[in-house]
């Protein structure tokens, strides 16, 4: 479901109330929030900050979806994750922390090359 709309959190929420006790992965973009901003913000300048703006609102538009899906699939017995790099800017979110501790959610850092995760 793509939960940058309204119509997308609405099939992800039919969804899970359809499938109680499911289980929910969420891998929300995260390149708005790499470090490498902070290099690309010095050398590409203000039309590379226009779109890094643009695409961290739509980030944090998708996040608070998930949250609100996450929500739902708890409340009926199942179990949720998501995940951003390491490194991300992201998991800095007072909203996020919060969130996180609230759920007890643990976190898990491995390298995905290590593991033989490869881009397609």
């Amino acid at each position: 479901c793509d939960l940058l709309t309204k119509d997308g959190l609405k099939k992800a929420l039919k969804t899970v109330r359809d499938n109680p006790g499911c289980s929910m992965h969420a891998s929300i973009p995260c390149s708005s929030w790499s470090t490498w901003t902070d290099l690309n913000l010095h050398r590409l300048g203000k039309r590379f900050r226009t779109k890094l703006l643009n695409d961290r609102k739509q980030s944090l538009v998708m996040l608070h979806h998930f949250k609100i899906v996450a929500r739902e699939v708890n409340s009926l017995g199942g179990k949720f994750s998501f995940e951003w790099p390491r490194y991300s800017r992201g998991w800095n979110f007072k909203e996020l922390q919060s969130f996180i501790t609230k759920f007890s959610i643990p976190f898990v850092d491995f390298d995905g090359c290590s593991l033989g995760l490869k881009s397609s």
